[in-house]
Formats: C-alpha cells, sequence, structure tokens
C-alpha cells in the first residue's frame, strides 16, 4: 500500500507542476504579447525576410510573436490549444494541486505522518477544486466591490490558488465564517 500511495502522490506533483508550468508559461506569454501588440506599429516598420520554421517572417512584429508562441508550444503544446479563460482555470487548479502536495508533505515531514495514511486522493482533489472556488472567488469579488473592470492579475492569482490550496481547510472555514456572516445579517 506504501508503494501505491507514493506513486499516486509522485503522479499528483508531476501533473501539477507540468500543467502549473505550461499555464503559467502560457499566461507570462499572453502578458508579454499585450507589450508587443502596444508596440506593434513600430516593430512593423522593421522589416525582414526570414524563414523561421517554416514560417515566412516579414517584420519584427511577427518575429516576436512566433519565437515567444514557439518555445511555449515546444514544451506545452496544449497551452496554445486553450482560451484565455481555460488557461486560467487549468492553472489555477494546477496550482490549488500544487498546494495540497505541499500541505500533503508538511504532514508527511513535520508529523511524521506515514506516506499510505495522508489523504492522498482526497487532499489533492480539494486542491483542484479549491483552485476553482479561488478563481470564481477573483472574477466574483471585484464586480461585488469595485465599479467598473477590476483586472485580475494571473501571477498573483496562481500564488492565491497555491496558498489556499496548502491551507484549504482553513480557507474553508474562513469562507463558511464569512458567507454564514453575511447571509445571516
Amino acid at each position: 500500500m506504501k508503494i501505491i500511495s507514493f506513486l499516486i502522490l509522485t503522479v499528483w506533483l508531476l501533473a501539477g507542476l507540468y500543467y502549473g508550468i505550461g499555464g503559467i508559461s502560457r499566461i507570462s506569454v499572453d502578458e508579454v504579447t499585450e507589450t508587443i501588440d502596444k508596440q506593434k506599429d513600430a516593430l512593423k516598420k522593421d522589416t525582414m525576410d526570414l524563414v523561421l520554421n517554416g514560417v515566412t517572417i516579414q517584420n519584427k512584429y511577427q518575429l516576436k510573436y512566433v519565437l515567444e508562441y514557439s518555445n511555449l508550444e515546444n514544451y506545452f503544446p496544449w497551452a496554445i490549444q486553450l482560451t484565455t479563460f481555460s488557461s486560467f482555470l487549468v492553472t489555477s487548479m494546477s496550482f490549488g494541486l500544487l498546494g495540497a502536495m505541499i500541505n500533503i508533505l508538511i504532514q508527511i515531514v513535520t508529523s511524521n505522518l506515514k506516506v499510505e495514511e495522508s489523504n492522498y486522493i482526497s487532499k489533492p482533489l480539494l486542491g483542484l477544486l479549491t483552485g476553482i472556488v479561488v478563481l470564481g472567488l477573483s472574477y466574483l469579488l471585484p464586480t461585488l466591490i469595485v465599479k467598473g473592470d477590476a483586472e485580475i492579475k494571473p501571477l498573483s492569482l496562481m500564488f492565491l490558488c497555491l496558498f489556499c490550496g496548502i491551507y484549504s481547510a482553513k480557507f474553508y472555514e474562513k469562507m463558511s465564517d464569512s458567507f454564514d456572516k453575511f447571509f445571516t445579517k
């Protein structure tokens, strides 16, 4: 049983790392391309005639786009296919999962919890779902509090998912207390 639980934890960890790194890389590329778009006119004036990986590039604007997305596509081809929201969803779930994995490892190391006695299935699943909850709250709360468009900082959001995954039990306790106070007024 110890080997099976260890293998399951390893699969959770590797999946969380792969999809988390891929998702955060996609988010990073999206932010870089926003910057490139702001410089679009100047970059299009800088012309060239270049073929890179079978793609004809006519200006510096196209070159920057191709370089950004080709690097991402080499390691995380699935990330290019996703919409921005889907990328946020996958990444927040992955970071929530990684947070749950950190919590399990903390318990194993500090409390001498045996691997097979850890909640090696339910805690990672809770971490995944916590990522979704935090993402949902990041869309919900600003619209309740702020007038106009409130932009989500993707990197901050992902690390919030990670921390909420680590402390998921306390997160849900606090959230339950907050909603109880909100609905009983």
